[in-house]
């Protein structure tokens, strides 16, 4: 060690000593962004390593092949010449009804061999119901069923025909998340009993599927599957891997880990400005020592390495509390979002994640740290002998400034590539917060600005100079409003995304007249089906007519000559289309092209069809083109007569295909009948009365569908609330830390005015009115800027509507005023309760 960093590194150390409290609220300052990152990065990681290790449990099988229509020879060809272990499962929603409750709700029904799954393990109460249903023809049934329900293990369940004991409450199953249960519960049956429900009829949505254990690798498996890609595609039949299931999940979490990361990055910046805060005040209160170091000799940068050694520690400190903070968060984290996880997570310390932690709070800090630190190699000797020293100021032609600016960029860029995997959407969201914190720093001058020009406007004393403390000598009114209104604007913003999301869903059903639909009404039971809403009072909306149909050629070529390159995506080929046929467009319909014909015959030289918009773009098909369907073994090709902008969001059957009426009204077909009940007792009752008299009949209750999704937001909120905890952390740490570190100034003001007779009433209530027009400034701010980024994420993200959450704005701007108000009284409190005399003294 070289004798100036010996120095350097004594003089580092005897500041600190007399900076404790200081440099304690910079290491605060830091721990919150850190433990965010660990806890992230750490579950992350222990998630990754727990779907590696049990890659076959998300699928259950080595290989699942899939279509909707009965697996016939030649399918089970091609299966048998994969060869190992295959066992069946057919799946299809129907109703599933309570005899003992007399309730009903539309589930998911699973009938399975009794191999499955391959791998993994059913997770059942009581655990030996996973085997036993089986033996014993009973069911397994859904937890979420049997809560809503009161149902027991021992009562009846009915699907169909079919009359089961519950045999036990399905708790997971392997590869599936929890909400899943929530949008559509499972139903698992003994796959040999699934004839006698009848529900497998003409038209049925059943989907048919073989799940395979084979003896080579996922990769080798993958090899196979590819080989026979082309044979199975001409069968319409979809294969699933191993290495296919779990890029889908990977991909799935990301979402959730992007929007995990997102708010530990914001903790982190959040703390990087209050490091900066924090060391311009101690470099400004460094001047003098530095001034009389430069006469004593000392080198121009040697007082600021001690200074940057300082930080380096301070950052050091910080960066391992957080870690260790991190770690121990990443036990919780798991828990707040096992909603949304195909299998429990493993905890493990991953030092990986520990490390990268620790490097990046280290880097911000210290980079945050050096801005305001590097101005002092410009301090000289004569400022030594003046009696108020101001600090050389940062400036961009500095150009250690700008090397330092552009490093800190260039390290929240890659720390953000590093998370994302997309270096522009990196660039994205670095520049995103730079306009946000640009735009909170512009805010923050004009508002003070404004305060210098009102305040002599104001009569109240305290009130005046409370405003008036906004722009005093040394003030943190910058620097608290950026940091307060970023944190705002981060909460605001999750609050938008969030009551924009619900209020689509509620817009959609004050929208649509519409609350409730039966399908797969067959055309022997509409009349009676009629019947029964007129004696509930439900009026008839709409009754319209369903043909499945497959698509076969576009344009005169066979969908199966049509390669994956070609830019048509699979599901647009292979899919069953549900099609209808009118006379009329619907109020949720706008004809954009072409021209609407109602009415043609099969006899005609060509059949006009409507196609949706979005469909016309992903088959690359415009008005004339021709296209031909398969309706159930009879070739019908048409031409493409116009094209329909379709509202999706109303609440009735809406189609991809319509065809004029004429062509296929001697179809096999079924009936969607859309009407609307009174209340949720006429629902349960008509749903009743339904089930008991048509047994494959299923039915859609809005209202029920609206209370899901809200008990899934419930589990998305809890997370979003998880998340925030870490930016109010860092946000309160950088609060007090600027409270703290004026803390010099006021005590000053303070015995001024204590001196010039002012009571300790009058000076707590000038500190009152200084944080609270502070706080509401800033929090007003953040919440604006939350709108306004809002609007367009909304419309040309989310392409829905944004719904402002009053209430939510509200409480967040009140407990922004209340937490500011209190942490800066408290943090003031010295400067009304010490002596006048003593102040002067200590000053002196």
């Amino acid at each position: 060690m070289t004798g100036s960093l010996r120095w350097a590194v004594r003089h580092a150390w005897r500041d600190a000593r007399a900076s404790r409290q200081r440099l304690l609220l910079y290491v605060g300052a830091i721990i919150a962004g850190v433990a965010a990152l660990v806890a992230i990065r750490s579950f992350a990681d222990n998630l990754t390593a727990s779907i590696d290790a049990e890659a076959k449990t998300l699928l259950g099988a080595d290989l699942e092949l899939y279509r909707r229509q009965p697996l016939d020879a030649e399918v089970l060809a091609i299966a048998d010449r994969f060869g190992g272990e295959r066992i069946r499962e057919i799946s299809l929603g129907t109703m599933a009804y309570f005899p003992r409750t007399r309730d009903s709700r539309l589930v998911r029904l699973r009938a399975v061999e009794s191999s499955y799954p391959f791998y993994g393990d059913l997770d059942t109460l009581p655990p030996e119901a996973a085997s036993s249903f089986h033996a014993a023809g009973g069911a397994l049934v859904d937890r979420t069923l049997m809560l809503q329900f009161g149902a027991e293990v021992g009562d009846t369940v009915r699907v169909g025909d079919l009359e089961l004991r519950i045999a036990g409450t399905l708790e997971r199953i392997p590869g599936e998340v929890p909400t899943a249960s929530l949008v559509g519960p499972r139903v698992l049956i003994p796959l040999p009993l699934l004839d006698a429900a009848n529900l497998l009829g003409p038209g049925s949505q059943a989907r048919y599927a073989l799940l395979f254990r084979l003896p080579g690798s996922p990769e080798e498996v993958t090899e196979q599957v590819e080989a026979l890609r082309p044979e199975l595609r001409a069968l319409r039949v979809e294969a699933e891997t191993v290495q296919y299931r779990r890029r889908v999940v990977g991909r799935a979490l990301d979402n959730l880990y992007q929007f995990l990361y997102l708010a530990g990055f914001a903790a982190l910046l959040l703390g990087g400005i209050g490091v900066g805060s924090a060391m311009s005040l101690h470099a400004r209160d460094k001047v003098a020592a530095v001034a009389t170091l430069r006469c004593l000799g000392a080198r121009r940068w040697l007082p600021v390495q001690a200074y940057l050694l300082q930080a380096l520690a301070m950052a050091a400190v910080g960066s391992t509390i957080g870690a260790v903070i991190g770690v121990l968060a990443q036990r919780v984290l798991p828990q707040v979002v096992d909603a949304f996880l195909p299998l429990p997570v493993e905890f493990s310390i991953s030092v990986g994640a520990v490390a990268e932690g620790i490097a990046a709070g280290m880097i911000v800090a210290v980079l945050f740290a050096a801005l305001p630190l590097v101005p002092l190699r410009r301090v000289t000797p004569l400022q030594a002998l003046r009696m108020f020293a101001a600090p050389p100021r940062v400036t961009v032609r500095d150009p250690w400034v700008v090397g330092l600016a552009a490093a800190l960029a260039a390290a929240l860029w890659l720390a953000a590539w590093r998370h994302t995997g997309n270096p522009t959407w990196a660039l994205g969201i670095v520049a995103g917060l730079s306009i946000v914190g640009g735009a909170l720093t512009v805010m923050a001058f004009v508002l003070r600005g404004a305060a210098r020009r009102i305040v002599g406007r104001v009569t109240v004393y305290p009130v005046r100079q409370g405003v008036a403390n906004l722009y005093r000598p040394q003030n943190q009114t910058v620097i608290v409003l950026v940091t307060l209104g970023f944190g705002t604007f981060v909460i605001g913003s999750l609050l938008i995304l969030q009551e924009s999301l619900v209020g689509a869903v509620n817009d959609m059903a004050l929208r649509s007249e519409a609350n409730f639909v039966l399908f797969d009404v067959q055309p022997d039971q509409r009349e009676g089906a009629l019947a029964l809403l007129e004696k509930h009072g439900a009026p008839v909306l709409e009754a319209t007519a369903i043909v499945p149909m497959r698509l076969a050629a576009i344009g005169g070529r066979r969908v199966a000559e049509i390669g994956p390159d070609e830019g048509i995506p699979g599901w647009v080929l292979r899919r069953e289309y549900r099609s209808t046929y009118r006379a009329d467009l619907t109020d949720g319909e706008t004809l954009l092209e072409g021209e609407w014909i109602g009415r043609a015959s099969l006899d005609d030289a060509t059949i006009p069809v409507s196609l949706e918009s979005g469909l016309a773009t992903q088959l690359g098909v415009s008005i004339g083109d021709t296209l031909e369907f398969d309706v159930q073994g009879v070739p019908v090709e048409v031409i493409v007569g116009s094209i329909r902008l379709v509202d999706w969001q109303q609440v009735r059957p809406n189609f991809f295909v319509v065809f004029p009426a004429g062509v296929l009204d001697e179809a096999p077909q079924q009936f969607a009948i859309v009407t609307r009940v009174a209340s949720p007792a006429v629902s349960a009752a008509l749903q009743r009365d339904l089930v008991e008299t048509f047994r494959n009949i299923s039915v859609i209750d809005l209202g029920l569908v609206l209370r899901t999704i809200d008990d899934v937001l419930d589990q998305v909120r809890l997370a979003i609330r998880f998340m925030t905890l870490f930016v109010l952390a860092a946000g309160g740490a950088v609060l007090l830390m600027a409270v703290r570190t004026s803390q010099r100034q006021r005590q000053l003001e303070s015995v001024l005015l204590r001196t010039l007779g002012a009571s300790r009433r009058q000076i707590l209530s000038i500190q009152a009115v200084e944080y609270i027009v502070l706080g509401g400034l800033a929090a007003t701010t953040g919440l604006g800027l939350a709108a306004a980024a809002g609007l367009p994420l909304m419309r040309f993200v989310f392409e829905t509507p944004m719904v402002l959450p009053v209430v939510g704005l509200g409480l967040t701007l009140t407990g922004v005023i209340v937490v500011t108000t209190t942490v800066g009284l408290w943090g003031a409190r010295r400067a009304t309760t010490r002596p006048p005399l003593e102040s002067l003294r200590a000053d002196a």
